[in-house]
């Protein structure tokens, strides 16, 4: 007992010190993780700036040369060059971009890519690879879409990328992108007569495509995270050992003098009364005040306890005599119960006057065989019998003959009856009806002829008969075949039919079996 209780008191301040932990350290997860994803966003935020900054300024160029540059210098130059000239330094401003950016490169040093992608660019630095060409597709699909941007994966290393719409053929540009016989000499010899050709006005050309590197970016939030998570866990630990210290002093302490003085009671009652001193809380002041109020009320009700459970246990002794008294009585009058609920249900489901079952047992076992039948496409079939004119045996023997002989009727059918599970039952009048379950037309039809058979060799005298000297019975018979559905044939129907075949066996002459 001591055991289990200082262990359990452990696990107490065990779970609320580690249950503190690790809340301190969720918070802090949490907190470090908030920050790398809010160095992340400001990352790809700035590094989006850069790239819509690099992607306006080369646009802004090209602007510059289309509308400014090449008109004058295209007006004076044309009379003195002629066509066939073609410089790329000032008449393609694909080329000046490309040029301009590799000056920047060499003197910016950051690892950026920059590139005006084109399908059959000239240049195969402007070649679009199948990323671009994509985008280009869309959007000379779509005249709404400018740009789209994300974050794409190379090498390993994280980048953002942007494109936006380039180049837009105008009618300056195709001096150079018509056809080749229509471009300067000078180009075609430079550059081929297959690429870049054919354009026409309105046409977006190329794509401004910009990467801008993540991977030093990402970096930096890392390290940051990092270090936040060594000032945090430095904080945690001072935390948990400030509360571990205080909550150790002020709280489980003064429980264990608690545990201490109740394990002593429990170990032995001279123990009981003794107080323990009031620890510094109020609250656990006031549950200490409370143990001692106890410790000392239960010493003045255990010097009276004795007493009380002797005289409580004579009460129940007397009580327990009466209870079993009163048991042995109910436990009579419930078997007593029983047994006249068998027999009343006995006597509802047989006939009185032949002691076989009554028309409501027989609906209720008939009802629950068709479906049954049904159910497990199995054979079921019915046999009606009749006493043949058993209304001139009344008339010439009087009713109470009648009664005894159809009894003896039915205590020779149901001695040919073998099976616990075939059912012998008054149908009506002189009408007894058997049902038998599982039992196919042949089978049915050699039952009805034995118990036909059974009642003539009672040989009970009937001289008012025109069939024969004794007494008689007409059987119909009905099988219910399995592969019969519920729709073909109801239950009304099937009883039916089983009755209409009696009627023919009785227009056939009587003493007969007739199957529907």
């Amino acid at each position: 007992m001591p055991l289990s209780t200082r262990h359990h008191g452990k696990r107490l301040s065990l779970w609320i010190n580690a249950t503190l932990g690790l809340l301190l350290v969720l918070v802090s997860v949490a907190v470090v993780a908030l920050v790398n994803q809010q160095m992340r966003e400001q990352a790809l935020a700035e590094a989006g700036a850069k790239a819509r900054i690099l992607l306006d300024h080369n646009l802004a160029i090209h602007t510059y040369f289309t509308h400014q540059l090449k008109p004058p210098l295209f007006e004076k130059l044309d009379p003195l060059v002629g066509k066939g000239y073609f410089e790329p330094t000032w008449m393609s401003s694909t080329y000046a971009v490309r040029e301009i950016d590799q000056y920047f490169h060499a003197l910016n040093g950051e690892d950026y890519y920059y590139k005006e992608g084109a399908i059959h660019a000239r240049s195969p630095e402007n070649e679009a690879d199948a990323f671009e060409r994509q985008f280009l597709d869309e959007l000379n699909q779509d005249p709404q879409l400018v740009d789209y941007s994300g974050v794409r994966m190379l090498d390993g290393k994280p980048y953002f990328f942007t494109m936006r719409r380039g180049e837009v053929m105008e009618e300056a540009c195709l001096r150079c992108h018509d056809t080749p016989d229509r471009a300067p000499a000078d180009l075609v010899r430079l550059y081929g007569a297959e690429r870049s050709f054919h354009r026409t006005e309105g046409e977006v050309v190329s794509v401004l495509s910009r990467r801008v590197p993540l991977a030093e970016a990402y970096a930096e939030a890392d390290r940051l995270s990092w270090n936040l998570s060594l000032i945090l866990l430095a904080t945690l630990v001072l935390l948990f050992a400030a509360h571990y210290w205080i909550s150790r002093r002020l709280l489980f302490a003064p429980l264990d003098r608690l545990r201490a003085k109740a394990l002593a009671i429990a170990a032995s009652e001279t123990h009981l009364g003794e107080q323990i001193e009031l620890p510094a809380g109020r609250e656990l002041a006031e549950l200490t005040a409370a143990f001692n109020a106890m410790s000392g009320k239960l010493h003045v009700d255990r010097q009276h306890l004795e007493q009380h459970v002797a005289e409580r246990t004579a009460e129940l002794s007397d009580l327990n005599a009466q209870l079993q008294q009163e048991i042995g009585e109910r436990e009579q009058a419930e078997t007593q119960l029983k047994a006249a609920n068998r027999e009343l249900e006995r006597i509802s489901m047989q006939d009185g006057l032949l002691g076989i079952a009554n028309r409501r047992h027989l609906d209720e076992v008939l009802a629950k065989e068709y479906s049954r039948a049904l159910r497990q496409r199995a054979p079921l079939s019915l046999i009606i019998a009749d006493i043949d004119q058993f209304k001139d045996y009344n008339d010439h023997y009087g009713h109470q003959a009648g009664d005894d002989s159809l009894r003896k009727v039915a205590q020779a059918m149901a001695a040919r009856l073998k099976r616990p599970t075939d059912l012998l039952a008054r149908y009506g009048g002189e009408e007894i009806a058997v049902v038998l379950p599982d039992t196919a037309a042949d089978g049915a039809r050699e039952i009805a002829e034995r118990l036909r058979a059974a009642v003539e060799q009672v040989a009970i005298p009937h001289a008012a008969s025109a069939v024969a000297p004794h007494v008689t019975i007409s059987l119909g018979v009905h099988t219910l075949q399995p592969s019969e559905v519920v729709q073909e044939e109801g239950l009304a129907a099937f009883i039916g039919t089983a009755d209409g075949a009696l009627y023919a066996a009785k227009r056939a002459g009587r003493n007969r079996v007739v199957a529907a």
